[in-house]
């Protein structure tokens, strides 16, 4: 994995509601993306609903990626993007 910049969060980052397994145990995600939710998601998630802001040119572009998916450039991203996807399906079926 390349150099990442981004802030680890805090607190590992979970999502009960809707992985109730974990997110490898759900079939969506890989080990390595498991590691990316947990240890980078919390950031993430308080950079996409504006509860942190950006402190460094990755984050920037993070926040960026948000409105534009096509630039998603990193790991960190494209997972990201991949369980915004499945949250999205989740929210548009009724799971």
């Amino acid at each position: 994995m390349d150099h990442i910049c981004l802030r680890m969060g805090k607190n590992h980052f979970e999502d009960r509601e809707n992985f109730p397994d974990g997110f490898v145990e759900s079939g969506f995600f890989s080990d390595m993306e498991e590691d990316i939710l947990i240890y980078w998601g919390e950031t993430m998630y308080r950079l996409e609903i504006g509860d942190i802001y950006p402190e460094n040119e990755e984050e920037e572009h993070f926040v960026r990626m948000l409105d534009k998916p096509e630039i998603a450039n990193s790991i960190l991203e494209r997972t990201w993007l991949k369980y915004r996807r499945h949250i999205n399906y989740f929210l548009e079926s009724g799971h």
